[in-house]
């Protein structure tokens, strides 16, 4: 008895196409071993992704040594950018010329007190400046007529604010602007707004000539490195 054949069913071109068994043995012989190199080639490749994926958490991870983070170790994101002091309102803390960095990522991590320099930028025209956060919402402020009678001092809560053993002392004879929001609102700040001051008397670009300031205005905290 001759051997057996099976049937494609199919006629290509004209001619039948037969399978014997040993065909198809060798067929499925010859596909396991098409398929281990498969295997192998897509192991490889999963060696290579998990590789790139340790060397990603590596990068990440010593990434993260250059951001900055407050005192509970939460980031605050990265020191955005070195910048130098462009006026000498901010006395020996900051002087003219010195160089500063500006965290930029502050919001949500780095609750603004009293004493820390902000860099801010009151309109889109005008230039950023560093200056002193002296007062935060929930504060109270009262404006004083100076000795002199030619310019203006502050109390906040209470403490008139001090420039050495000196009243800080800013403005002309005429009332500043902080005079209209002192009247409207009682001298209380609201959440989110601040004033910001110069170190030294009788400052520029802060509250003193321009009144009350917001938080929108910031661009960042200043950190200094001593």
């Amino acid at each position: 008895m001759g051997p057996r054949y099976l049937f494609t069913g199919e006629q290509r071109r004209g001619r039948n196409h037969f399978l014997t068994p040993s065909l198809l043995a060798f067929a499925h012989s010859d596909l396991i071993l098409t398929m281990r190199a498969y295997a192998k080639e897509i192991g490889l490749g999963l060696l290579i992704l998990v590789c790139l994926g340790y060397l990603a958490i590596h990068l990440l991870r010593s990434g993260k040594q250059n951001v900055a983070v407050d005192e509970k170790g939460r980031d605050c994101g990265h020191l955005h950018t070195t910048l130098k002091m462009q006026d000498d309102w901010m006395g020996e803390e900051l002087p003219k010329d010195k160089e500063f960095k500006v965290l930029v990522d502050w919001k949500g991590c780095h609750n603004l007190q009293k004493g820390d320099l902000v860099l801010y930028r009151i309109s889109p025209s005008h230039d950023p400046v560093a200056r002193e956060v002296v007062a935060l919402g929930g504060d109270r402020f009262k404006l004083v007529k100076d000795k002199n009678g030619n310019s203006w001092n502050i109390e906040i809560n209470g403490e008139i604010r001090m420039e050495g053993k000196k009243p800080y002392h800013f403005g002309s004879a005429n009332p500043p602007a902080l005079r209209l929001y002192e009247t409207s609102h009682k001298g209380e700040l609201l959440n989110g707004d601040l004033l910001l001051f110069s170190k030294r008397s009788p400052g520029e670009q802060d509250s003193g000539s321009l009144g009350v300031l917001n938080e929108r205005d910031l661009v960042g905290v200043v950190t200094l490195s001593h």
